[in-house]
């Protein structure tokens, strides 16, 4: 499973007030629960970075996530 930042011809945003960017913001969040609640899924951590990048950007920057086809939607993270 790999997540990435953007698509291929957009930039990264950074923004220094976080000290990181909009990708690793949003993942921040995700894994702090915001994601799935308690228990965090890997479809569920995605929709909701693709989501609140978009927001965080303005639409300007676009993650995306590729797992093998044969990789169930398992928890990869427990926000207790």
């Amino acid at each position: 499973m790999v997540f990435t930042s953007s698509q291929g011809k957009e930039l990264s945003e950074e923004i220094d007030k976080w000290g990181h960017g909009a990708f690793t913001q949003a993942l921040l969040e995700g894994l702090q629960g915001q994601a799935d609640h308690l228990e965090i899924h890997i479809s569920q951590l995605d929709a909701y970075m693709a989501r609140r990048v978009k927001e965080l950007t303005q639409g300007r920057q676009h993650p995306t996530m590729v797992r093998p086809p044969d990789m169930t939607n398992i928890p990869i993270a427990s926000a207790q």
